[in-house]
Formats: C-alpha cells, structure tokens, sequence
C-alpha cells in the first residue's frame, strides 16, 4: 500500500509525509474499524491534500499577481510625480502651486513628504512675515 501511494503522489508530497499519514490510518484501523479500501481511503486522504497544497499555491501566486497590478496602479497614478522627483525637479513644481491645488494633488497623488515640507515652510514663512518668531527643528 505504501509504495503504491508512495508512486502516484511522488513529487506532490514528501514521501515522510505519505508515510505519516499511512501509519496514522492504520493505528486508526487497528482500533477502530475503516469499511472499504484502505489504500483508497488514505489515497483520497491525500489527493485532498495535494489540492490544499496546489490551492495554497495559487493562492500565493494570485496575491502576487495582486500586488504587481496594485503597483503598476501606483506607478501609473504617479508617474508624472515619479517622473519629476528622479529629476528633482517635484519640489519646485509643487511649490509653484497654490494652497488648494496643492492639497487636492496630495489627496489623489503621492506627495505626502513634499507637501509636508511645502506646508511647513508656507507656513513659517507666513510666520515670519506677521514678524513671529519661527522655532526651527
């Protein structure tokens, strides 16, 4: 029986495994009883097994795939930011731009670090010239 089993799922699942679940039927037969094959019940056992295994799989492929397509998204949103930023020319571009189409851009497109860093400096700027003083960190 073993080696029968060992045939038809060699190289779906570990052999120690196969072997395993083969010893834990039979304790099972030795103080319970199974009616039918016993070769089959453990083959079936198994063949749910391997599914598990090849469901998990693409399970693990499709999340993969799942978050290429979300960064193929990110990069197709910002690309006109990705662009720009390899040329360091976002900061200037985005400075350029008022308060409000500043804060509409950062709610659809990545620009949290320059927005934060243009904001502050509006701000402080603002500051200073209402002649406060401007506490730098």
């Amino acid at each position: 029986m073993v080696g029968s089993l060992l045939r038809k799922f060699e190289g779906k699942l570990k052999r120690s495994y196969i072997e395993e679940i083969v010893n834990k039927f039979n304790k099972v037969r030795s103080i319970l009883f199974y009616k039918g094959d016993i070769e089959q019940i453990v083959g079936s056992y198994l063949h749910y097994d391997k599914l598990i295994f090849e469901f998990t799989n693409n399970i693990q492929q499709l999340n993969r795939d799942i978050e290429r397509c979300k960064q193929m998204k990110y990069e197709v949103l910002n690309k006109s930011v990705l662009q720009l930023r390899s040329e360091n020319k976002l900061g200037n571009w985005l400075n350029e731009l008022s308060d409000k189409e500043l804060m509409e851009l950062k709610n659809i497109v990545d620009i949290e670090k320059e927005y934060k860093v243009i904001s502050d400096y509006r701000f402080n700027k603002s500051k200073e010239e209402r002649g406060r003083v401007v506490i730098k960190y």
